[in-house]
């Protein structure tokens, strides 16, 4: 066997070995997220190096002193937390909330709730084209 023909079969051994090891890696993240998404990820509470931006206030409504954006956006959440989406829940959350409530529950989801990710970015992975625009006019007017 010839120096070249080593070169070659060491090339693509290497090739293979490092194709290899990067679908691994892919799969390990795709997993990850899923899992994070199914079951929330508790670092994003206390560890702020995702992008989360913290120091979300618990806002009173004007018409009720006991509401808050965590109910909502658990709501919010569940409909979309592992295979399959619950529109229903989803809209029938969205619809019972006016645009302050929205804001608030939208910024508690992205801090508490995405996982580094935003709503917007769970609606598209979530639902359909027609209820992604739906969704996202919620929170548009």
């Amino acid at each position: 066997m010839d120096k070249n023909n080593i070169i070659k079969y060491v090339k693509i051994g290497v090739f293979i070995g490092g194709s290899f090891l990067l679908i691994r890696f892919v799969i390990k993240q795709i997993k990850l997220k899923k899992f994070n998404k199914m079951f929330g990820n508790f670092k994003t509470i206390t560890d702020n190096n995702k992008g989360n931006t913290g120091g979300v206030t618990l806002p009173k409504d004007s018409q009720s002193n006991s509401w808050s954006p965590r109910a909502s956006a658990e709501a919010v959440r569940d409909s979309m937390k592992g295979w399959g989406t619950d529109e229903t829940k989803l809209f029938n959350t969205l619809d019972a909330l006016n645009s302050e409530q929205l804001v608030q529950v939208r910024s508690y989801f992205n801090t508490y709730f995405a996982d580094g990710d935003t709503l917007f970015q769970w609606f598209e992975d979530d639902l359909g084209s027609s209820d992604v625009s739906r969704a996202k006019g919620y929170f548009t007017g």
